[in-house]
C-alpha cells in the first residue's frame, strides 16, 4: 500500500463499528482484524465490545503456556485494588456489569485468544511479547556462547 504525501488512510474506529446496525459482532471484529493485528487488536477488539455492549470495564485474561497468564483490561488500565481476584482467574472475558450474551463473550475470547497466540508464535519486540522459540532453538545450537569482545 502507498500513502500519498506521507498520510495513512484513516483507521476504523472500533466505536463506529460497535454500533453499525448492519454488522454483527463477528463482522465487526473482523473488519478490525483487517486492518490491525497484535496488541492494537487485543485493544480495539476490547474497546468495540465495551462500546456495543455498554461496559464499565472489561478484562481478558488469557493462559500463556511459558509465562503463566496474560491480563488484558479495557484501556489498558492496570488492575486496580477492587480487581485483584482478576491476577488468579481462569482464562476468560470478565465484564463490569455481567453481560449475559455468552455467545458475545465466547467470540471475543476466542478472536483475542487466537490473536495472542498468533503473537506470541512469531513474536513482537515492540510490545514486548517474544516467542520463545527462536531463543531455545539459538540455545540449543549453541548460539549463546557469543560475546562481544571489549576493547580496552
Amino acid at each position: 500500500m502507498t500513502f500519498l504525501r506521507g498520510k495513512r488512510p484513516p483507521r476504523i474506529d472500533p466505536r463506529q463499528l460497535a454500533v453499525d446496525p448492519d454488522l454483527s459482532l463477528d463482522s465487526a471484529l473482523e473488519r478490525l482484524r483487517a486492518e490491525r493485528t497484535g496488541m492494537a487488536f487485543i485493544y480495539s477488539a476490547m474497546d468495540l465490545f465495551v462500546a456495543r455492549f455498554g461496559l464499565t470495564d472489561l478484562v481478558v485474561v488469557l493462559h500463556d503456556g511459558h509465562e503463566g497468564t496474560q491480563i488484558f483490561r479495557w484501556g489498558g488500565k492496570p488492575i486496580s485494588p477492587d480487581r485483584k481476584s482478576l491476577i488468579r482467574a481462569a482464562p476468560g472475558v470478565y465484564c463490569y456489569p455481567t453481560l449475559d450474551d455468552v455467545e458475545g463473550v465466547d467470540l471475543l475470547f476466542e478472536k483475542c485468544k487466537r490473536e495472542f497466540n498468533d503473537l506470541r508464535s512469531r513474536g513482537d519486540a515492540s510490545t514486548g511479547v517474544i516467542s520463545p522459540r527462536p531463543f531455545r532453538s539459538r540455545w540449543r545450537r549453541g548460539d549463546h556462547s557469543r560475546r562481544r569482545s571489549s576493547s580496552t
